[in-house]
């Protein structure tokens, strides 16, 4: 590359409103603030340490970023790896497409997906949730499980309880004490039940 068509610059700052915008260390001891050029549609801002190629874009002196030189995430041929980080660098999160058909998410922090609408999932093989906290469902709607065998099992307890109408039992008892049998209604409860 000729000097004064492009150079590289090493980012030292940015400069953030309506555009991406960085400072960059082009030779020593001089900055340059140039808009940060990017794919459609990728919000993405170098970190202070990247290096960023820039092109002169007229007569002026005028130079715009056009690419970031990223260290690899060990993407194979036909891989996209998206990866979020620290302003220092250090990666903490990583979405990772591979060439097998495999989608791979990767989040130190939590994981939020919001739908507007309905969300339709079809998984031929199998599903494994391993969650060191709670499993809470909130809102209104209901679950629908179908399946040829269901198995529940938990290290103190499983409870499962609705409340039904109490139906003909004379002290208003929603569920049989003896059996957890819903008194009325078309609900179920069954409580204390060991985990095996």
């Amino acid at each position: 590359m000729k000097d004064g068509i492009a150079r590289i610059g090493k980012v030292m700052d940015h400069a953030l409103e309506k555009f991406a915008a960085s400072i960059l260390e082009t030779r020593k001891g001089y900055n340059q603030t140039v808009f940060i050029y990017t794919a459609s549609g990728d919000d993405s801002v170098p970190c202070k340490g990247d290096k960023v190629i820039i092109l002169k874009v007229d007569g002026t002196g005028n130079f715009v970023g056009a690419g970031v030189l990223n260290e690899s995430q060990g993407a194979l041929p036909g891989e996209k790896i998206f990866y979020g980080r620290e302003a220092d660098g250090k990666i903490t999160s990583k979405l990772s497409m591979l060439n097998n058909g495999d989608v791979k998410l990767e989040a130190d922090g939590d994981y939020a997906a919001n739908i507007k609408k309905d969300a339709n999932v079809k998984i031929k093989g199998d599903i494994t949730i391993d969650a060191e906290g709670d499993i809470t469902k909130t809102g209104g709607g209901k679950y629908t499980i179908k399946a040829k065998e269901i198995t529940l099992t938990g290290e103190t307890s499983i409870i499962l309880s609705t409340i039904g109408s109490a139906g003909w039992c004379p002290n208003g008892v929603p569920h049989c004490l003896m059996t957890a049998a819903p008194h009325g209604g078309s609900a179920i409860g069954i409580t204390g039940l060991k985990g095996q």
